[in-house]
């Protein structure tokens, strides 16, 4: 009488398969990673810039180049210049209260013609 013994594990082509998608699953995460980042950052600058004491008497162009200052100081290279921020930045001031959007795209590539893009709209005001 034989008995007979069961194969135990992975096969190669599983292991093949499994490697595929954890290796996809890791570049999603470290191009995504410095999206986010970048985002933290402006998201900081924007806080710190409402906070700012004398923004209320301040005009748009002087928002605009605190703004920018604080992308310099972040490290971001989207935000750097007066010329970058323009079409992406908004200030409104009505009855007191001031508000500062800014809307951005964000895209990062994936593999071959493949991208993440990520559309970001921040807002934060002043009473």
């Amino acid at each position: 009488m034989t008995v007979q013994r069961r194969q135990l594990g992975m096969t190669v082509i599983g292991w093949l398969l499994t490697l595929v998608v954890v290796g996809f699953g890791v570049l999603f995460v470290l191009r995504l990673v410095p999206i986010y980042v970048e985002s933290f950052k402006i998201d900081s600058a924007l806080s710190s810039l409402i906070q700012d004491g004398s923004i209320m008497d301040s005009t748009r162009a002087d928002i605009t180049k605190k703004f920018v200052s604080r992308m310099n100081i972040e490290d971001v290279e989207r935000f750097d210049t007066d010329a970058k921020v323009k079409d992406h930045f908004t200030v409104e001031k009505s009855d007191g209260r001031l508000v500062i959007r800014i809307e951005y795209e964000a895209v990062a590539p994936l593999v071959g013609n493949l991208s993440i893009v990520a559309d970001w709209k921040k807002e934060v005001s002043r009473p």
